[in-house]
């Protein structure tokens, strides 16, 4: 929720995560996930097809709830609205009534 106040505080429309922000997540996950018993040879629904472990966090949900508790900007892209997009934007959406 921080991050759509930051958002529209800031008159953007969009956020989109950095690809390098991403990379370095992903590396860090990788780091971690390392010598686990999750990149055994076992079976289980976090392997892909391709064999690669996957998840959306290392550790458990604690820590990752700490880890994205507070929005960091310099990960992420920012856009301002277009012209179009305010324009469709009815007037109930925009508390008019």
């Amino acid at each position: 929720m921080r991050a759509l106040t930051y958002v529209r505080r800031r008159g953007k429309r969009y956020l989109a995560v950095r690809p390098v922000a991403l990379a370095d997540f992903v590396a860090e996950v990788d780091r971690w996930m390392s010598g686990t018993v999750w990149t055994t040879q076992c079976s289980n629904y976090f392997r892909a097809p391709n064999g690669r472990v996957v998840t959306q966090w290392r550790r458990s949900a604690r820590p990752f709830w700490g880890m994205t508790r507070r929005l960091r900007p310099a990960g992420f892209r920012f856009a301002a609205p277009t012209a179009s997009a305010a324009d469709a934007v009815t007037g109930s959406e925009r508390g008019v009534q």
